[in-house]
């Protein structure tokens, strides 16, 4: 169900005016992809939880309406959580607490999914060979080489464990949502993260200009020079290349919950622990983030996966496929403090012009 909503031209819309309306873009401590992730959450709840299209329109309406109205981004998860409990109490007949624990229990927990968020570049592959942990490591073993050397000269700016071979597995979409859009993360953290840089979503719109400027920033904010800087931008344009970046598709692994070797849910301690509260409080417990970074460490059959594509036509990419021998037209003079401004060599420019003009009058 949650695929043939994410292909009706209203929910289509919705996502849109999500990302480019002043309405939803001014929420506190929001950008455009956390509103569109919980709204994706939203979808994928009801599509599992709930699974009826006949109460879909009204549920949606209402969603609507509590983007619209509601500026933090907790209360529009305390809303999303109240409609749903309403109606699995009021549609679907589950009028007692224990029942309704039940309920979601067995569509969300014994029958639901967990997710991995991944490089869409990989996609083909999943699909054919299923999701083999050692298999899909982007430029690891150089970027572990480079994190290595940058610790030797006590700096610290990639964030990974590159030896580390599990997979990471989340219950929410909307945590899976996140990462989809900045996968790798490690690449989006050594891009975006830095406090000093200037384009924060430059990475998210896949504008390879910004993301250059940034780690040009990265690089001179942590006064790196000479041979470590080159090596930092030379995997930068290598793993940008590898990506395939011209594309602001994101991609979500689905694998259904039976199917894993996972820690069974203790159905019985959950009831006893939380049969007195309110139901909307009682479904957040059960669905929110009981495994939001769960580490499993075994293969995936393909056929044990469902793959969710996100088409992320609502952002305009910016990108560039690099050539070896086009690198000079993104070279804007980096040197140990960062980038000379256009300005600054604009301004060298009318100054040279400006003598030569004086000299030939003189002679």
């Amino acid at each position: 169900m949650f695929k043939e909503l994410l292909k009706r031209e209203d929910i289509i819309n919705f996502i849109t005016d999500l990302y480019n309306k002043d309405v939803y873009r001014n929420k506190v401590n929001a950008d455009q992809y956390d509103l569109i992730g919980i709204f994706y959450d939203a979808l994928f709840k009801y599509s599992i939880i709930v699974d009826n299209i006949m109460h879909f329109d009204s549920y949606f309406g209402e969603l609507k309406y509590l983007f619209k109205k509601l500026d933090k981004l907790d209360d529009i998860n305390d809303g999303i959580n109240k409609l749903l409990s309403k109606i699995i109490i009021t549609k679907l007949g589950c009028n007692s607490k224990e029942s309704f624990i039940k309920y979601i229990y067995d569509k969300y927990i014994v029958n639901g999914y967990m997710m991995h968020a991944y490089s869409d570049i990989y996609t083909d592959d999943i699909n054919k060979n299923g999701f083999i942990i050692n298999s899909y490591k982007n430029l690891y073993n150089d970027f572990n080489n480079l994190k290595n050397d940058l610790i030797n000269e006590n700096i610290n700016i990639i964030d990974k464990d590159f030896n580390d071979n599990v997979i990471y597995l989340t219950d929410n979409m909307k945590t899976a949502y996140y990462y989809s859009v900045r996968s790798p993360y490690y690449f989006y953290d050594l891009i975006c993260n830095d406090d000093l840089v200037r384009y924060k979503d430059a990475y998210l719109k896949k504008d390879y200009k910004k993301c250059l400027s940034n780690i040009k920033k990265v690089i001179s904010s942590n006064y790196i020079s000479g041979d470590l800087g080159e090596r930092i931008i030379d995997l930068f344009n290598k793993e940008w290349n590898l990506l395939n970046n011209d594309s602001v598709n994101s991609s979500i692994m689905l694998v259904r919950r039976d199917k894993l070797k996972m820690d069974e849910f203790d159905l019985d301690k959950f009831i006893q622990k939380y049969n007195t509260e309110n139901y909307d409080v009682i479904f957040d417990r059960l669905v929110n983030n009981n495994y939001t970074n769960y580490k499993y460490e075994y293969n995936i059959k393909n056929d044990d996966i469902e793959i969710i594509s996100f088409s992320n036509n609502f952002v305009k990419s910016n990108n560039y496929k690099i050539k070896d021998d086009d690198f000079s037209l993104y070279d804007d003079f980096v040197g140990n403090h960062g980038v000379v401004s256009i300005l600054m060599l604009l301004g060298v420019l009318f100054l040279t012009i400006g003598l030569l003009l004086v000299i030939i009058n003189i002679v």
